[in-house]
């Protein structure tokens, strides 16, 4: 008896809530030479690298940081550091600018998914200045509690109990045995050429 088993998901977006903390010397070291970005007056930039392992998407269009008012801010993503999956984004690392006081105050969610849409900047690669680490802040995430249903994935499990799965396996021989039929076929017509 064969059964199979089929798993259907939701897709609506996905979100983790943000903790922002102070930038580490490792964060910071690791960030190469050049011009570093710095956060206009009264701002840090938040930078960080995203890898959950449920996110995934196509775009970095669909990739949204949400303050707790419901605006978006608009994130400049490090475009070396994308890593992909059956050409899907898996992990990426970004930053984005955020006044002080709402870097204290946190309650930022990170959002993903096909029904989220933001205006992000791509750069070939960003650059920190390791010598001004009051201008930066790292984060870190955890997953939000599903609340009205909005990010809950729904799975449908969809099981097939075949009585004449024993004699299944025979498919597998037949394009085995068209192959040989073909061949015996030309062998035969080689030795005997039609006159």
């Amino acid at each position: 008896m064969l059964i199979g088993l089929t798993v259907r998901t939701g897709q609506a977006a996905e979100s983790v809530r943000l903790e922002i903390l102070p930038a580490t010397g490792e964060m910071l070291a690791a960030t190469g030479a050049g011009d570093p970005l710095l956060p206009a007056p009264g701002q840090v930039l938040v930078c960080g690298r995203f890898d959950d392992p449920s996110f995934s998407v196509d775009d970095l269009s669909r990739l949204a940081v949400v303050l707790p008012d419901g605006r978006q801010v608009a994130l400049r993503i490090d475009a070396a550091s994308k890593f992909l999956e059956f050409d899907r984004i898996v992990s990426v690392r970004f930053c984005f600018a955020l006044d002080e006081e709402a870097a204290q105050a946190g309650g930022l969610t990170l959002r993903w998914g096909p029904d989220v849409r933001a205006e992000n900047a791509e750069v070939d690669r960003f650059v920190l200045d390791p010598s001004r680490p009051e201008l930066y802040r790292g984060f870190r995430w955890q997953r939000e509690a599903a609340a009205g249903g909005d990010a809950t994935q729904v799975a449908t499990i969809e099981v097939i109990a075949d009585s004449t799965a024993e004699y299944h396996f025979l498919w597998y021989l037949l394009p085995m045995g068209v192959i040989f039929l073909l061949l015996t076929i030309r062998k035969a017509r080689a030795r005997h050429p039609a006159s």
